[in-house]
């Protein structure tokens, strides 16, 4: 199944790296930068089957992301990834997420664990 994913990480070449693992896996995605952004869209109109969210990011975090992804019909499914901070590890701000999320990866991660997880997301 090919998915139309919303792809959210303030970090420019995590971005590209995923967005571009996603589209050779024929997945359809909108790489944005800003949290704050990826709410505004998830507002909208446009239907989303997978939300990618990074956790900690400087304007809006990833738990806001996903609380404005779940209020969402129909509800995309999301998975949060996180590398951690300079004061929390990755395993702490994942914590809160795998409450929400339907899944979740911590950075560094490979492509094939990706395209995994989202594929048990769409099963």
């Amino acid at each position: 199944m090919v998915a139309k994913i919303l792809l959210i990480d303030d970090v420019e070449d995590v971005r590209e790296l995923l967005d571009d693992a996603l589209a050779a896996a024929g997945h359809d995605g909108t790489p944005i930068g800003l949290g704050s952004e990826g709410i505004t869209i998830l507002k909208g109109d446009e239907i989303f089957d997978i939300v990618i969210t990074d956790i900690l990011m400087p304007d809006s975090d990833g738990l806001e992301v996903i609380l404005a992804a779940m209020e969402r019909e129909p509800r995309p499914k999301i998975i949060a990834i996180s590398g951690g901070g300079a004061m929390v590890p990755a395993s702490i701000t994942l914590g809160g997420a795998k409450l929400m999320a339907d899944a979740t990866l911590q950075k560094p991660f490979d492509e094939a664990k990706l395209l995994n997880t989202v594929q048990m997301v769409l099963a």
